[in-house]
């Protein structure tokens, strides 16, 4: 009964915890999961608003954990608190408010401190393939970590667009955590 009681608590807790899991980190795993999303705003200009959403990992473990399908529906990044607050930065185009997507990731390479996967997808007015490589290494120390991640992909409808983005992480104690990020949208569209 102990035991019982120790993975469900166990489980709940991972559930729970998957809500606020950090697409750095989801885009790399090798496994299925699925997240739906209700999302409730309010402002000036458009009063009330619920969006849910919803996003699907489906890990094919007969290709050696190396495939994965994803889809994605209504993933609108304007209306997420942790979007950029920046919303007139060139780059930061219609692409990333997918109102439904669907494709294959194909993990190339992983090791310790990198990650190459490639991906080829269709979304409603669109269809998109690309390549995403990051690399981890110490910052200075190895208590702060660099994290560099470089996305890049070809759309059909607006061309290139390369994301790159440099974080610097640390776990300054048990309960705080320190991040910085640092953007770079280069995007064919924008000259």
């Amino acid at each position: 009964l102990q035991k019982r009681g120790s993975e469900l608590l166990l489980d709940t807790a991972s559930w729970i915890d998957s809500f606020f899991s950090d697409p750095r980190y989801t885009e790399e795993e090798n496994k299925s999961w699925a997240r739906l999303k209700l999302k409730f705003g309010y402002s000036r200009f458009y009063d009330f608003e619920f969006k849910p959403s919803v996003d699907l990992n489906i890990n094919l473990p007969q290709l050696d954990n190396r495939v994965d399908i994803y889809i994605t529906a209504n993933d609108d990044s304007d209306f997420n608190t942790d979007s950029n607050p920046l919303p007139d930065t060139p780059g930061d185009g219609q692409n990333e408010d997918e109102q439904l997507t669907a494709g294959i990731r194909y993990l190339l390479a992983m090791g310790k401190s990198f990650n190459l996967t490639t991906h080829v997808g269709v979304s409603l007015g669109y269809v998109y393939a690309g390549v995403r490589y990051r690399h981890t290494h110490p910052f200075f120390s190895d208590e702060w970590e660099g994290r560099l991640t470089d996305r890049l992909r070809w759309y059909s409808d607006d061309g290139w667009d390369n994301r790159i983005t440099y974080d610097i992480e640390s776990h300054i104690s048990e309960r705080y955590f320190f991040r910085t990020s640092l953007n770079a949208i280069l995007a064919e569209r924008y000259d």
